[in-house]
């Protein structure tokens, strides 16, 4: 396959009034106008942006030598479209909505104001929601071990399944100190993009749950590569999106679906970029990754 034309298309929205996303498209385009379209949308704590590109780069040629949605290069046949999926949300009424459509994981950010604060939303959440319903909670590295086995006790009454990156990205001692006096599961997120962090994760059994986001890992065959390997050492996995469009997320829920392992629910909801504009379908908490699917260029959007 000959590229004819390589365009970058720098983009930027705001996914809240504190959030400006910012990422690149790749437009590969080949003798026969065919096009393949793939997305780098580093982030500050996640990695270097040489992996987004890598993913970025895999993910544009797949598309085009396939001329439709990449799940069929990741698995084949692509009999498998549906993943499970946790909402992110941050108050009750998020929440009843994604209750709505069958999801029974919900996630919360915490750490980010004062602790009463967020033990009286995650008991609020398990009040409306009942006791059927999975509570995660993601600090992102916020705490101390000591401050997070006391933020964790705090919240007990809650009930949480799991808590996500709890302690610095790189106190994988500190992570696995704290795994041992708790009930709940630890997931790892940040520490996995670390370099040598996610062989350091599975030697020392510092968590319960690796999160993989491809857009930070260097594409669909290392996150593959990555989430056999962690299986195959004990670990639970679930893939995640990197608050990226729907070029990046497509692409990463492809790898999910590509996976003949048990999945915890997967991050391919929440803020969305409306540039291209999808409308994710999920139904009994399972997401139709195809809908996440859109024929998208670049050119034509945003010239």
């Amino acid at each position: 396959m000959k590229i004819s034309r390589a365009t970058l298309h720098p983009y930027e929205q705001h996914l809240s009034e504190k959030i400006m996303r910012r990422g690149v498209w790749l437009r590969l385009e080949n003798e026969d106008g065919d096009i393949g379209v793939g997305e780098s949308a580093p982030w500050p704590g996640f990695g270097d942006g040489a992996k987004a590109w890598d993913f970025a780069v895999e993910t544009a040629f797949l598309e085009l030598s396939l001329r439709c949605s990449l799940v069929g290069a990741v698995r084949e046949p692509p009999d498998k479209t549906l993943v499970p999926v946790h909402a992110l949300v941050s108050s009750v009424d998020e929440a009843l909505i994604a209750y709505s459509q069958g999801i029974r994981t919900f996630k919360i950010k915490v750490g980010r104001g004062a602790l009463d604060e967020d033990a009286r939303l995650l008991h609020a959440l398990r009040e409306a929601l009942g006791n059927d319903v999975a509570l995660w909670v993601d600090a992102n590295g916020v705490w101390t071990a000591e401050e997070a086995l006391h933020a964790l006790r705090t919240f007990d009454t809650a009930n949480i399944a799991l808590a996500e990156q709890p302690v610095a990205h790189d106190d994988l001692a500190g992570m696995r100190w704290l795994r041992e006096r708790v009930d709940m599961k630890i997931a790892a997120d940040e520490s996995v993009v670390t370099p040598g962090g996610f062989l350091r994760l599975l030697e020392m059994g510092a968590a319960d749950v690796i999160v993989l986001k491809p857009m930070f890992l260097g594409g669909l065959s290392v996150t593959t590569d990555m989430a056999r390997k962690a299986i195959a050492a004990g670990f639970e996995i679930t893939i995640t999106h990197a608050l990226e469009s729907s070029i990046g997320r497509h692409a990463a829920a492809c790898v999910a679906a590509s996976l003949d392992v048990p999945l915890l629910p997967c991050g391919f909801l929440g803020p969305l970029l409306e540039i291209p504009q999808v409308s994710p379908l999920v139904v009994d908490g399972m997401l139709d990754v195809e809908s996440l699917y859109t024929p998208f260029d670049p050119i034509e959007r945003v010239g």
